[in-house]
């Protein structure tokens, strides 16, 4: 991606805007999902990727698969953020608990 700079006087810091097509909500789809399972769930009430998927859509307005949803909330798993998943029982996150 290339990027344009914008400065209207010397000094000024200039305005950076990429050119080009912008990532929209999509790209912040794990965060979103993140942000839920935060708030939402806990070790005795985990959330199903169907969940998640409709919250995304009715809440965000972002329509994914749901196989995109299960690769974001595996990313969530993997990484150090006290996000947990089953493959049948759902996601929920635990700051309690400590991440392998």
């Amino acid at each position: 991606m290339s990027y344009i700079f914008y400065g209207s006087e010397a000094g000024d810091i200039p305005e950076i805007k990429p050119e080009g097509p912008v990532n929209g909500k999509k790209s912040l789809a794990s965060l979103f999902i993140y942000l839920t399972l935060r708030s939402e769930s806990r070790p005795g009430r985990p959330i199903s990727a169907d969940e998640l998927l409709r919250r995304l859509e009715e809440e965000q307005g972002i329509v994914l698969e749901k196989q995109a949803v299960v690769r974001a909330v595996k990313l969530l798993s993997d990484s150090d953020v006290h996000v947990f998943y089953q493959p049948r029982r759902g996601a929920w996150y635990d700051r309690h608990r400590l991440c392998a």
